[in-house]
């Protein structure tokens, strides 16, 4: 059975040669899905929970 670290010498250096320049892509994409999912998630939050809305002078003088 041939693995990964018995493949053909081309192989190899075909896989390594892919390997030094996908990572950096995924890594990439991945911190872009991750931040479009943190602002579409606090968009939500933002929907769901409102702010409450500030009244000035609202404490019936008790200041």
């Amino acid at each position: 059975m041939k693995t990964r670290e018995t493949a053909c010498p081309g192989y190899q250096a075909a896989l390594a040669a892919h390997r030094a320049v996908a990572p950096e892509r995924r890594i990439d994409g991945h911190r872009r899905s991750c931040e479009r999912q943190t602002r579409a998630v606090r968009a939500r939050s933002r929907q769901a929970f409102p702010e409450p809305e500030v009244v000035q002078g609202d404490g019936a003088g008790l200041d």
